[in-house]
């Protein structure tokens, strides 16, 4: 019986020890689901933050989007900004253009003033080349006429051979003057020239046609020497030296007309040409500038 209850007793402790473990054990899971349920209402929460904190990000980006849809429907379009600065560049355009234009007109204006003086000093001097030329035709036609009819009985009182000799010398010398004259004129070209060449080779041709007169006319009279008298042979040399003379004149101021009518005659061709190109050239000019007036209008 002892034994007995000695194993009761043992049993009892034994079941009260595994009992205390046992509620200690419940104890002890119940603390951890406490912890769990801590740890999961804490994580909840933490989730709730997180989940705060990007609702507050939404937020924020959502009102970033309105103050920037409101500054944007502020700010004006693209194309009204860009509208005024195209048309500042056009109207720089239009100024450099009209600069340019303006320019070109200028000096358009001064080459038509160069031209119009030109024209008006080759006018002025055709002018004085027509004048020069009336008055030299109406002086030496009278002064020749009158040279030919006070010429015409010293000639027939003259020997017959110094008049065939005066003849000859006179058309060998008008041929020759004719002659270089066409061929001076050939080879220059301007008006100056020629007229330098003309008075050179009339002042030669007199010379030379002087001493052939003279050398051809000496024998002559050394000739009739012999068969007349000291006084016959004064007169035979006074009328001798008046035909030179008289020939000699006519000849030069019939080859100086000469010269002076050719020499005229040139002259107006080339200032008539000149005349026409230069209005030519005028006309273009003002058809050119009327264009550009319509342009720049």
């Amino acid at each position: 019986k002892d034994g007995e209850l000695g194993d009761a007793v043992g049993e009892i402790k034994s079941v009260r020890n595994s009992e205390r473990l046992k509620e200690k054990a419940v104890e002890e899971n119940l603390e951890i689901k406490k912890i769990n349920d801590e740890k999961k209402s804490s994580f909840g929460a933490e989730a709730t933050l997180r989940r705060v904190h990007a609702a507050q990000f939404a937020a924020q980006a959502t009102l970033r989007r309105v103050h920037a849809a409101q500054k944007d429907d502020e700010m004006p379009p693209i194309e009204a900004i860009i509208a005024p600065l195209e048309a500042e560049l056009k109207l720089a355009r239009q100024e450099g253009e009209m600069q340019q234009l303006r320019d070109k007109l200028a000096v358009a204006e001064r080459t038509a003033k160069a031209e119009a003086q030109l024209k008006e000093k080759y006018q002025l001097r055709f002018k004085v080349l027509e004048e020069k030329f009336k008055a030299s035709n109406g002086k030496s036609r009278p002064s020749s006429d009158a040279r030919i009819i006070s010429n015409g009985p010293s000639r027939s009182q003259s020997l017959g051979g110094a008049e065939n000799f005066s003849i000859a010398s006179s058309n060998g010398y008008l041929s020759r003057t004719k002659s270089n004259l066409q061929s001076g004129f050939n080879r220059s070209n301007t008006a100056t020239v020629i007229l330098k060449q003309t008075k050179s080779s009339s002042r030669s041709f007199d010379g030379g046609s002087r001493l052939l007169d003279r050398d051809k006319l000496v024998p002559d009279a050394t000739g009739k020497d012999n068969t007349h008298s000291a006084s016959d042979q004064t007169q035979m040399d006074e009328t001798i030296g008046r035909h030179e003379e008289r020939a000699n004149g006519s000849l030069v101021e019939q080859s100086r007309t000469e010269h002076e009518d050719y020499v005229s005659g040139v002259l107006c061709d080339m200032l008539q040409k000149e005349v026409v190109s230069l209005r030519k050239g005028c006309h273009e000019k003002d058809q050119t500038l009327k264009d550009k007036d319509d342009a720049i209008e």
